[in-house]
């Protein structure tokens, strides 16, 4: 019987007792983990304990020397083992904010990160530029990027993965946090193998953007995962002995894809840069350049078809 348990026959615990409890026990099962927020054992508790409770952030500070009842302690403590299991914390809850918004994420999908943002924010600013369009997501996985420009602007927006359960995924966000009207209409795709074909189907015009955050870790990086069994799916992350497997694909397929002065803007590693750059110039795009993320680190690439 846990201290806690024991505890609880006596005096129920409090919100404090339990974030207290569970810190250094996720602290020690992850210290050795591949996480973004292995460092950060409080944080993953305090968001474990507002999903158990379903309180907001503000409300479960203020709440921290209430009682806390049994069922929502029990809760509690089966996120917490999921935790120390090496389960991200997304993957526990269940979700993972983009953008502002909560989108649902399975095992089946790369957890959003906010480095993706900035794919986001370069899509946001060519729009401003190139006024309504239509946009094609590839490598969609749970369609945070695909949805969130639905939700910002006025376009038409397609999405495709070659993951008939991340199609799953994204489908189901779209229906959570999108009107009918505005939805991305989304297809399996091996990257843009599809789309003409789905474009045609669906009777919607060349994109003038495409996007797409591929899998970009080199094999070495990806075994390195295997080795720490890592959860999220080989398919988003593998991208071949030094990672720009897809990048090459995407490039070609897209210079045929897209509508005239179109727009391919991808994620990268931070290493990728000159790389990626090289790739969509040898396929034909001009225009590349890289744009940083927050950190200062190269993030996107951008190249436009002449």
């Amino acid at each position: 019987m846990t201290a806690v348990s024991h505890q609880a026959m006596v005096d129920p615990p409090t919100y404090r007792d339990l974030l207290s409890a569970a810190v250094p026990r996720i602290r020690v099962a992850l210290r050795d983990a591949v996480s973004g927020s292995a460092d950060t054992p409080w944080l993953d508790a305090v968001v474990m304990m507002r999903h158990a409770s379903g309180q907001s952030q503000e409300r479960l500070i203020a709440a921290m020397s209430d009682p806390v009842d049994a069922c929502c302690a029990q809760r509690f403590e089966s996120l917490v083992e999921l935790r120390c299991a090496g389960l991200p914390v997304s993957y526990v809850i269940g979700k993972k904010e983009f953008y502002g918004r909560d989108f649902r994420v399975t095992t089946d999908v790369l957890v959003p990160r906010p480095d993706t943002e900035t794919l986001v924010e370069v899509i946001l600013d060519l729009h401003r530029g190139v006024g309504p369009t239509h946009i094609h997501d590839a490598c969609t996985g749970s369609g945070c990027v695909a949805i969130t420009v639905a939700a910002e602007t006025e376009w038409a927006v397609t999405a495709s993965d070659v993951s008939a359960a991340a199609i799953a995924v994204a489908e189901e966000n779209a229906v959570q946090l999108l009107a009918p009207g505005r939805r991305p209409r989304f297809f399996r795709s091996d990257l843009l193998t599809e789309l003409p074909d789905a474009l045609v189907r669906l009777g919607i015009g060349a994109p003038t953007i495409v996007s797409a955050n591929p899998p970009y870790l080199t094999d070495t990086e990806y075994g390195e995962l295997v080795r720490r069994q890592w959860p999220e799916p080989a398919l988003a992350l593998r991208g071949g002995t030094d990672g720009v497997d897809a990048y090459t694909r995407l490039a070609g397929q897209a210079l045929s894809c897209l509508a005239p002065h179109g727009y391919l803007v991808v994620e990268i590693g931070s290493s990728q840069g000159p790389r990626v750059r090289a790739l969509l110039e040898s396929a034909g795009f001009v225009d590349v350049e890289t744009v940083t993320d927050l950190g200062g680190r190269d993030r996107v690439c951008v190249g436009r078809r002449p």
